[in-house]
């Protein structure tokens, strides 16, 4: 059995923040490190269980193998011998980069930068000024994808909040108090808002990643909002410069126009 052991504040040093997309690079590394020294440890216990060399050990699945005489062992009997569980742990203390950030307190977060690539495809009706957001393909520079799954779950996520940001989300604010607290007032986007997505990664591995992967988290909504409005612009021919472009917002443009 391989138990992952995760980190704790209560334990840890600061390691800075989680932030900046940087959690998939960082700790990728260090799990990456970590499972290379448990390797190294598996084949030293190995070897001295066959009496050769380390080299001359091989990790194959559950099991190490002595090619040269075709004598393999799994590795529940490795474990066995070594009488205590074989462990390895990485610390792995990316610095932040050295980008100025006027007026802030720490330097910035950002280890790596990465970009993605939205194209929106809207119908509006000039009736009622509904906008129908009814496709987005979504091209993000990931360096190298990980877990798929994981990937497109993050970017429909993403592209569910930018579609609130472009046109339904407005906190309205008066004396200090927030007016529309509940989502009755402040509408968010459902299942039935939302678009047909594709996710097509391009996939140029970062050479000092895990694998060659890079952190996409916060690239997944950021240029949702700006393509819906582009689009719609397209469509209308109308540029809206605040959001959220609301039904009533696209008739009132539509009268002026």
């Amino acid at each position: 059995i391989v138990d992952v052991i995760a980190a704790d504040t209560k334990d840890e040093s600061n390691c800075g923040t989680t932030a900046a997309s940087r959690t998939t690079y960082t700790v990728g590394r260090a799990v990456v490190e970590a499972a290379q020294e448990l390797r190294k440890k598996i084949l030293e216990i190995a070897a001295e269980i066959f009496h050769v060399d380390p080299s001359l050990i091989e990790l194959d699945g559950n099991k190490v193998i002595y090619n040269q005489k075709e004598r393999s062992l799994p590795l529940s009997e490795v474990a066995k011998f070594a009488e205590e569980p074989i462990s390895a742990s990485s610390v792995k203390r990316v610095a932040y980069s050295e980008l100025p950030v006027k007026g802030a307190a720490v330097s910035n977060p950002h280890v790596l930068y990465a970009s993605n690539v939205q194209i929106a495809q809207v119908a509006v009706d000039i009736e009622t000024g509904e906008v129908k957001v009814e496709r987005i393909v979504a091209i993000p520079d990931v360096g190298r994808v990980i877990f798929r799954d994981g990937l497109t779950g993050q970017f429909e996520g993403g592209i569910a909040m930018g579609l609130g940001y472009a046109l339904m989300e407005k906190l309205i604010v008066k004396d200090g108090k927030i007016q529309n607290a509940d989502l009755v007032t402040y509408p968010v986007p459902t299942a039935p808002d939302m678009p047909r997505i594709e996710v097509l990664p391009i996939e140029i591995p970062e050479e000092t990643g895990p694998y060659g992967a890079k952190g996409i988290a916060e690239l997944a909504p950021l240029p949702t909002a700006p393509a819906i409005i582009s689009a719609i612009e397209d469509a209308i021919g109308i540029r809206f410069t605040n959001l959220p472009v609301t039904p009533e917002r696209i008739i009132e443009a539509l009268e002026e126009k």
